[in-house]
């Protein structure tokens, strides 16, 4: 009788345990254990990448396997059984007063991730970028559009997402740190509709990292607008020389960088998660081909280094 006194409790401090992990009551558990496996299997494996609900749990077994360890054979059956009842009961104490919910809160956080392959047309390809002025299409220019791919790895939606150009490598004399601007947005004002974004639970977002025009084309461009006196002559006369950083308005002529090699700091932070920061190499040395396979792996290498 004893014997199952003492097995009734450990079944119990088991079911504890149980509910700790999955957050439910010992008979919905059981339940639910036979409806949606599945569903408990990725809530199991949650708790395993949550290092602070497996660190409180393995020091609750530690304590009571210690004990009984130690101890186990100078007790009776009934101090057993008050030793575990004693030990359930201390674990849910300091589970109450100091973890709370915040192992809980842990595991369904927004995580920032961030993606890029360049073999996939959403994060490498070309197109005609149209030169618009005074409302009309005065010339298309083929281009290169490098975009990055920013995801939410977790289980709350990120809020105010920002994508951030923070430092170069080499850094220019008129470096300024401004934010990436989202793809997929018509009009660029007022400023704050591209600088910052929500992403829900697993959705992705696209930013535009560079982009670069034909420089020959390019080169044209400069010189027409040039004889024309339009302001814009020397940004494209520049542009002709290099590729652009696609930083939101205002950004003068230091969204503009030069051929050669250039490494990227870029920031990517949310209001509820913690920030992500990475590193990307961009290699162009000013020639131009519209065989994309020949584009990415001799004249615009990009790598994203960390």
């Amino acid at each position: 009788m004893e014997a199952s006194l003492l097995f009734v409790v450990e079944l119990l401090l088991v079911g504890y345990i149980l509910g700790f992990i999955f957050s439910n009551k010992p008979l919905s558990l059981v339940i639910n254990l036979f409806r949606n496996p599945r569903f408990y299997i990725l809530k199991l494996k949650d708790f395993w990448n949550s290092w602070n609900d497996v660190l409180f749990i393995g020091l609750t077994l530690l304590v009571a396997f210690s004990f009984f360890y130690y101890f186990g054979k100078e007790l009776k059956i009934e101090d057993k059984i008050q030793t575990l009842i004693v030990i359930g009961t201390f674990a849910s104490v300091v589970f109450v007063t100091l973890v709370k919910d915040k192992a809980s809160q842990y595991r369904s956080r927004p995580i920032i991730g961030v993606e890029f392959d360049d073999r996939d047309p959403n994060h490498y390809h070309v197109t005609d970028m149209h030169i618009n002025q005074g409302g009309a299409i005065i010339n298309s220019i083929p281009t290169y559009y490098i975009r990055l791919k920013i995801v939410n790895n977790g289980k709350k939606t990120l809020e105010n997402v920002e994508v951030v150009v923070e430092n170069v490598e080499p850094k220019p004399d008129k470096f300024m740190s401004l934010n990436l601007s989202w793809a997929g947005f018509i009009v660029p004002i007022p400023n704050d509709i591209q600088r910052a974004t929500r992403l829900p639970q697993k959705q992705a977002r696209i930013v535009d990292f560079i982009e670069v025009m034909k420089p020959e084309s390019t080169r044209e461009l400069a010189s027409r607008l040039s004889g024309a006196q339009d302001t814009d002559a020397e940004r494209y006369g520049r542009y002709a020389e290099g590729f652009r950083i696609c930083t939101i308005k205002p950004n003068t002529l230091s969204d503009i960088y030069p051929s050669g090699q250039h490494i990227f700091h870029l920031g990517i932070y949310a209001d509820n998660a913690e920030p992500k920061f990475v590193r990307i190499s961009v290699l162009y040395d000013k020639n131009w081909t519209d065989d994309i396979e020949e584009m990415r792996s001799r004249h615009l290498k990009i790598i994203m280094l960390s």
